[in-house]
């Protein structure tokens, strides 16, 4: 199987899980053996993304890494790359100036106090602009499951260069109303920048959670003029009916739009399958309808091995 760079990929990213080596491009299994790096392509020859290991980053830090094996010609949209190919790139960590050389860390005694990550980078004509998922460390007395149930926020930064980064002072999206489906956070971010509009899909959190504690989520859309103040659309992807792939978890969306529609690879997760990826389609970006006979993308990896945190590229 081949997979095909085109010239596109600028508007196309990542929405990835810290610690989470199995890296999934175009529908593809691929990248395992790259040092713990959750990837996101940006250009043919840049990848950025979020990485947890013995002698790396900590978790909740962002880095960004860069290869130029990708560049197969003079015509890279003309190219293609298969996945033993992709998978014996070589990649080699541009140092940042933040903490343990990442570009984005966490900050004391703030909303983004604990974790940092899963982002997701466009360039908007002007800069970059990376949104990513952020918590705050637990206060006194709380529990760290409360934290993940309650805490979780999407925030953003900006970029020339795609090293240095400048991180807006508050969250650009926080908790919903209550009784909505994100009214305890919002997390795993993935933005397009069409026509003059940041368009957001996220996984919503109402705070319901599975018999194993998993916590429910459910894929909302949020769009904003200037990149910084978004209004909820809101809820664009339900939960499944019970015994589903996806009736506790439809969350972390991958959105590319190929001509006249959209395709949503998204993270499915049930107490009897467990993690896997979806496909969804729509002609707006906000009506979904679930793809393949409502069952996971084949061949990612070997059965009982879970597969979350899409990473498409067109």
């Amino acid at each position: 199987m081949t997979l095909n760079r085109g010239s596109g990929s600028r508007r196309s990213a990542l929405a990835g899980i810290i610690g989470f080596t199995a890296v999934s491009l175009a529908g593809l299994s691929a990248c395992q053996q790259v040092d713990r790096v959750v990837q996101q392509f940006y250009d043919c020859d840049d990848i950025y993304g979020v990485v947890s290991g013995p002698d790396g980053s900590e978790a909740g830090v962002s880095i960004i890494a860069r290869t130029t094996d990708l560049t197969a010609g003079p015509d890279p949209s003309e190219s293609t790359l298969s996945v033993s190919e992709l998978a014996e790139i070589e990649f080699v960590r541009v140092p940042g100036p933040e903490a343990g050389g990442s570009v984005v860390s966490i900050l004391e005694d703030s909303w983004r106090s604990w974790f940092v990550g899963m982002p997701t980078v466009i360039h908007d004509g002007r800069s970059y602009r990376m949104y990513f998922n952020a918590e705050r460390l637990p206060a006194e007395g709380e529990s760290t499951y409360v934290t993940y149930l309650n805490n979780s926020r999407i925030g953003s930064a900006v970029s020339t260069d795609g090293v240095h980064w400048e991180v807006l002072d508050m969250p650009v999206l926080t908790q919903g109303a209550v009784g909505a489906f994100d009214q305890n956070g919002v997390t795993h971010p993935h933005v397009l920048y069409e026509n003059g509009v940041y368009r957001m899909w996220y996984g919503g959190i109402d705070g319901k959670q599975a018999k194993n504690l998993v916590r429910c989520e459910r894929i909302g859309l949020a769009e904003s003029l200037d990149g910084v103040h978004f209004e909820r659309v809101g809820e664009v992807l339900g939960l499944g009916p019970t015994g589903a792939y996806d009736d506790v978890q439809a969350s972390g969306p991958a959105v590319l739009r190929i001509g006249s529609r959209y395709l949503m690879w998204y993270q499915a997760y049930s107490l009897t399958y467990e993690h896997k990826l979806m496909l969804a389609e729509s002609r707006d970006g906000r009506s979904w309808s679930r793809l393949n006979g409502s069952r996971p993308v084949s061949g990612l990896a070997p059965e009982g091995i879970d597969v979350l945190g899409p990473s498409v590229v067109y």
